[in-house]
């Protein structure tokens, strides 16, 4: 059976309204009508080469198709804890939260700031 593909799909927030209610987690859509990208920016929320961008003509409709795959991008803690990760490639974690450290705010060009948390 085909499994596909996790992408990256972006919508602007003017057409949020009329196509977020349709975008549960979790639920499976067709989806028409989009422009197709080259991926990239700061941090990736996946590794594919390209992501969907919503416009005014995407058009998102139920689906019936059903999939119990797992769609999370999943490492190896040690991997983490090494450093040799692709720190623009965002990953998912699962587990506990056992101590939180400071919130540290870090200076960025152009005057942005950026938060960083440690979590252990």
């Amino acid at each position: 059976m085909y499994k596909g593909h996790k992408i990256h799909a972006t919508c602007k927030k003017t057409y949020i309204e009329s196509k977020g209610s349709l975008l549960s987690v979790g639920a499976w859509r067709y989806i028409r009508n989009f422009h197709v990208r080259p991926a990239g920016g700061a941090y990736r929320t996946t590794n594919h080469a390209y992501k969907i961008v919503f416009n005014p003509n995407t058009n998102v409709t139920r689906s019936n198709f059903m999939n119990d795959e797992l769609y999370l991008n999943l490492v190896d803690f040690q991997l983490i804890l090494s450093g040799t990760l692709d720190d623009k490639l965002l990953i998912d974690v699962l587990g506990q939260v056992l101590d939180c450290g400071d919130v540290e705010t870090i200076p960025c060009s152009g005057g942005n700031q950026r938060k960083n948390w440690n979590l252990s």
